[in-house]
């Protein structure tokens, strides 16, 4: 049988994977908005994103706690739960599932676009090292000074 209290499991459980689900997706357009600043080489609005994606993870780690404990309830009265109601909590689950493994396929770009772009710097720089001591900059050993004066 059916109480109340299942119901209203039900329904905070329905509310916070919908809220979850909301999070989880605004991170998925920070992550784009990431991934075109990483392409246009903006890192300026780079960084304002990574500022902004860290406020999202905070806000799902708070909403991952609150979720887990309405998940443990909600596993030990599923079966009791209408059908209905069962198929609409499976499908936001499933919802945010996805959500998710898209966000981890477009951070995967992000981070090998980071590779890229700092092996890239990397090959610069020991370019820039390579041509300085073919020309004989960045010697450490200090010229001694002559003077041709004499007396005389």
């Amino acid at each position: 049988m059916v109480t109340p209290e299942d119901i209203a499991l039900a329904d905070a459980l329905r509310q916070r994977l919908s809220e979850q689900l909301r999070t989880i997706n605004r991170l998925r357009s920070v992550s784009e908005r990431q991934r075109r600043s990483l392409r246009n080489r903006d890192f300026v609005k780079l960084a304002e994103h990574e500022r902004e994606r860290q406020q999202i993870f905070e806000q799902i780690r708070r909403g991952d706690k609150e979720l887990d404990q309405l998940k443990n309830a909600w596993t030990q009265k599923r079966e009791r739960m209408p059908t209905s109601e069962r198929q609409a909590i499976d499908d936001l689950m499933e919802r945010l599932r996805d959500s998710l493994r898209n966000i981890l396929a477009i951070e995967g770009d992000n981070i090998n676009m980071v590779r890229e772009l700092r092996d890239e710097v990397d090959r610069e720089l020991r370019k820039l090292m390579g041509g300085r001591k073919v020309a004989g900059y960045g010697s450490t050993k200090l010229a001694e000074g002559r003077f041709l004066d004499t007396k005389g």
